[in-house]
Order: C-alpha cells, then structure tokens, then sequence
C-alpha cells in the first residue's frame, strides 16, 4: 500500500473509533440522562392529574360545608319540611353546583332526603353504588370521624367513579350538635375526564386494570402510591398511579399517556452528533489526503524522479534545491551534499586515473630506450560507474 493509503487508512480507523466511543457514551452515558429526565417529568405530570382531582374534591368539600353549615339546613334536619327541600335543593342546585347526587342522613345514617339526577339534563339517574334507603356502610366512616370533620375523596361506583364530598350538619356559626350529614356527589364522566384533561395537559383516563408489563411491576412497589411506568414504545410512556376511595383502598388506576418527547429529542441530538461527526471525519479524510499528496507525497514523488534521472543519466550536477525547511526539505538538502561529495570524488578519481595513465606512459616508454619490446596498449579506462579496488582510492605514496 502506498503512503497516502496508510494515511488516510489510519485516519480512517480514528474516525470509526471516535464514532464508535462516541455511540457508547452516548447510549451509556448520555442517554440514560435523558430518560431520567423523562421519568421526572412524567411523575410531573401524573401528580398534576392527581392535584386536579383533588382539587375538584376541595372545591366540591367547600360548596358541601356551606350548605350543612347553614341555620335552614339545620332546621331543617330537626323538623323535615319537605317545603326547605323543594325551594332550596331544586335542579337548579344540581346544574349550579355540577353534582349527581345530593343526600341528607341523620346521626344514625337514616335517609332525610336525597336524589341523584344527571346535572345537565336534570333527568332522574340512577347511580350503581349509592343506596337509594339508609346508609350503614359510610355511617361507621362519619361516625368514627371528628364531628366538625369535611370528608371528600373518591367512591366507586359500579364501572364509574364519583367525587363524595359530606359536611356534619351545623349552624352557621360551626357549632352543634351535629344532626346529620349532607353528601355531594359528582361522578367522573368521560366528558368530566376530557375536561380535566385539558386543563392539565395530560391525557389520562380511569383504569381498571394494569397491562400486564405493569402488572408485573406492580408486584414490587411499595404500599406509599408509587408510580408505575410502562414503556411500550419508543413514543409514547403509560403512567399508572393508584386511586384510592373514601376508605384507602385502591379503586381505580390513574393512567396518563405522556408523549416521549424528552427521550426523542435526546435521540435527535446523539443522532445528529453522528452525523456531523461523520461528515466532519469524511471533510477531514479528503483534506488529509489532498493536504498530504500535495505537501508530502508530491515532493517525495519529485525527488524520486530526479534520483531516477541522475541514476539513468549519470549526470551528478543537477541539484534539487528545495526552499521548503520541513523533513522533505531537509532530505532534499543532505541528498544535493551527497551528489555534491560525489561529483567531487568523481573529480578527484579522474584525475588520479589521468595522472596514473601519464606515469604508465612514461614508464613504458623508458623500457623501449632500453630493451626493445612490442608496444604494450593503454588500458582504457573504466566506464562511468564502475571501479577497480586499485582506482577506487587514491595510492599513499606518488609512483617513482
């Protein structure tokens, strides 16, 4: 492989590796986070849901106190005059109020009055749950209460859940003894839940069941109302938290669908820190190999073939002459000294071979003065290139 190759080859693997760490922290690491933060905001939410039911629970405890603490609801749990029932607790009461039901009992839980009807028709209604006579069941729950004691929470009421709110009754002033109780009661309608949907910004619904992912879970939650998360998919995140009625046991569930924004979000990010990454490496692998064959590999491509010329010309006097001052600089300068020493051997060789060939001459023409002899011919001398061991070095002491 040549040396842009393992270049860029080698950038390559550093590239891959960065995006690899990176798709480690950020699944390990990164994400993680995001879902955490996902977590706290659908307990967030699922809490909201919660403090708006409650909420409507306060409104409806307010509304029933005032009413059983008033001096002609008083009087009228002593004497009974149906007249206080028809001039006081109309249809009108219902559709102002937003209730079902409105129930009266005595101290005993003995029925004075009640009517359950649906708030927006004024039509009669029937409610599965709430006894049409005495109420012996909710008396132990009233009578065990403080006297002056509100009590609001959630009752079932067959498939449908109600709102109860009960007052003891007592004169304007708060002060007794107690002749009873009234109850508000409003059930919670799917167009009740839509409403309350709204306001919060939360799509939940009352449930009977848990899925069964969450059921499992259910197994391990402790007994202090601990939210349940069910994650089905990538987008959406179920969020069940336990409804409990008047007497703390758990009615319904609480399931709130919470859009998976956070988490998608998160993911959006990460995947396009990929990306740029990815494209950066890809910008950075074609500058590298562009910076590098014009910077490195052009000037090494340039001395190797002026070191094939001088090797096929023999011709030792053209030099590179490189400006540049970096390592390819450098080697270009050593190798013109080198072609520089070269030459001046090269010049020194022949002069020592021109003066060796002279005093050969002479040497010979001396003999013939003396000894007559055939006339040896002069050695040529070597071709460019090649040397004798005898001729490669200079002798150490000049012939006689």
């Amino acid at each position: 492989m040549r040396m842009r190759g393992k270049v860029v080859a080698i950038l390559a693997t550093l590239i891959v590796a960065v995006l690899v760490a990176q798709h480690f922290i950020a699944t390990s690491l990164v994400m993680p986070k995001f879902l955490a933060l996902e977590e706290q905001k659908a307990d967030r939410d699922i809490h909201r849901v919660q403090m708006a039911l409650e909420m409507n629970l306060e409104q409806m405890a307010g509304n029933v106190t005032d009413y059983a603490q008033w001096d002609e609801m008083y009087a009228f749990a002593a004497s009974r005059d149906p007249s206080f029932a028809q001039s006081s607790l109309s249809p009108r009461v219902f559709e102002n109020l937003c209730l079902n039901c409105i129930l009266i009992y005595d101290p005993e839980g003995r029925k004075l009055w009640g009517e359950t009807r649906d708030y927006v028709t004024a039509a009669s209604l029937r409610i599965a749950g709430v006894p049409e006579g005495d109420l012996p069941n909710l008396h132990k729950k009233f009578r065990d209460s403080a006297s002056t004691a509100t009590i609001s929470g959630f009752l079932a009421c067959g498939d449908q859940v109600m709102l109860v709110a009960t007052s003891p009754i007592l004169t304007s002033k708060g002060e007794g003894p107690s002749r009873g109780r009234v109850i508000f009661g409003r059930l919670l309608l799917p167009a009740e839940l839509e409403h309350l949907s709204k306001q919060v910004r939360v799509e939940f619904s009352l449930r009977h069941y848990l899925p069964d992912t969450a059921a499992r879970r259910e197994k391990t939650a402790d007994q202090n109302g601990e939210i349940l998360l069910d994650c089905i998919s990538e987008n959406q995140l179920h969020v069940f938290l336990p409804l409990e009625d008047l007497f703390g046991k758990p009615i319904r569930w609480i399931a709130a669908d919470i859009p998976r924004r956070i988490s998608a979000e998160g993911r959006e990010v990460l995947r396009g820190s990929e990306y740029i990454i990815g494209v950066a490496g890809i910008l950075i692998l074609a500058a590298a190999y562009w910076c590098f064959g014009h910077f490195v590999v052009k000037p090494v491509e340039k001395f190797i073939r002026h070191v094939q010329w001088i090797r096929q010309s023999g011709d030792l006097a053209k030099r590179i002459n490189s400006p540049r001052t970096d390592e390819v600089g450098v080697l270009a300068s050593e190798f013109d000294l080198l072609l520089s020493a070269l030459a001046k051997d090269r010049v020194m060789r022949r002069r020592y071979e021109r003066r060796l060939h002279s005093l050969l001459q002479e040497k010979s023409a001396g003999r013939d003065d003396v000894t007559p002899c055939r006339e040896t011919p002069s050695a040529p001398a070597p071709p460019l290139g090649e040397s004798t061991s005898a001729l490669d070095a200079p002798p150490a002491l000049p012939l006689p």
